[in-house]
This record gives C-alpha cells, sequence and structure tokens, in this order.
C-alpha cells in the first residue's frame, strides 16, 4: 500500500477555523455503561462565540424551557428556583487552540459555577464543513467515564477573523 496522497489526508484545524459564532445543535453524555443522557433536553439552544483574538464566551441552556416555567418558579423556595436555574451553562473566557492535537482549551474567566473560574476545560474539535464537534471525557468516579459531546453550526461566518466596525456607517440622503 502506498502513502496517503495530500487530498485524502485530513484537513488540519486552525485557529482561524474556530473563529465566528456557533450555534448549538446537540449536548449529550455517554456513560461508562454506554447509556446515552441529554442534560440540557433534546432540543438544547446555545451560542459558542471565539474571537480572532483569543476570548470566547458559552452559553448553553434547556431548549424546553419557558419563561411561563420560570415565573411558576419564582414563587419558590430558594432551593427550588435554583435548581430550575440547573438547565444552564455559562462562562467566558480566554481560549488556545492547539492546532498539533486538535485540542481547544477553555479558561474561564466568568462561569455560572465559580469553581470553573481560572481552570483550563480541555476539548477535543472535529471540523466538518459548518459543523464543530466539541468533546469532553471526564471521569466523575474512577470506575465511570463520561464523554460529553457537543454538536455546534457555524451561524456567523462574517465573524471568522474580521474586525466588527465599532460605529454604524452614516446613511445618505
Amino acid at each position: 500500500m502506498g502513502h496517503p496522497t495530500n487530498s485524502q489526508r485530513a484537513r488540519t484545524i486552525v485557529t482561524a477555523d474556530l473563529t465566528g459564532a456557533w450555534s448549538l445543535e446537540s449536548f449529550t453524555d455517554t456513560v461508562g455503561d454506554g447509556e446515552v443522557e441529554h442534560p440540557l433536553g433534546f432540543n438544547p439552544k446555545g451560542l459558542l462565540i471565539y474571537t480572532a483574538g483569543g476570548s470566547m464566551s458559552a452559553l448553553l441552556m434547556r431548549g424546553d424551557s419557558s419563561l411561563s416555567q420560570v415565573a411558576e418558579n419564582d414563587a419558590g423556595t430558594e432551593v427550588e428556583r435554583h435548581s430550575e436555574h440547573g438547565g444552564f451553562i455559562g462562562y467566558s473566557g480566554e481560549y488556545h487552540f492547539d492546532e498539533a492535537t486538535a485540542i481547544v482549551y477553555h479558561t474561564p474567566s466568568v462561569s455560572f459555577d465559580p469553581r470553573l473560574i481560572g481552570q483550563r476545560l480541555k476539548r477535543k474539535v472535529d471540523l466538518n464543513g459548518d459543523r464543530l464537534t466539541l468533546t469532553v471525557v471526564a471521569s466523575w468516579t474512577p470506575s465511570n467515564l463520561t464523554k460529553s459531546t457537543l454538536g455546534w453550526l457555524r451561524i456567523d461566518p462574517q465573524l471568522s477573523g474580521q474586525p466588527m466596525p465599532l460605529t454604524q456607517p452614516e446613511m445618505e440622503e
């Protein structure tokens, strides 16, 4: 067998490929025994932004949440209100993409969970056109690994490294 040609080799993902805005399509956890769970329901919503300057932001929530559910829970106890917000994940900070290993590291400076601030969160990257998959493998107990897989769709290719104007263009009369 010969060596693969350049066209047969997988294209290396570079940092510029990540820049832009992404919409969450799926979020699954596969636990050690192979059971698949949907931590934010079957229709999660989310926004992931990577800038060319190394900043990032991730906001994820249950897609089946509604304002009426929140209003009903507002009258509950502090514990009940807090559990309602369990369907939300959000943080922002800096990121670094290691092109050699296709690993992106998120380092939150702001987070829904203060324990994440300053931590280096590791995500394996796979990119297929405008579809980005981030995979996280975590061990919650020594015998139980959980693999989280998040599927994203590029929603704003205009943000891919291009600076945005700070002022509105003047209207011609």
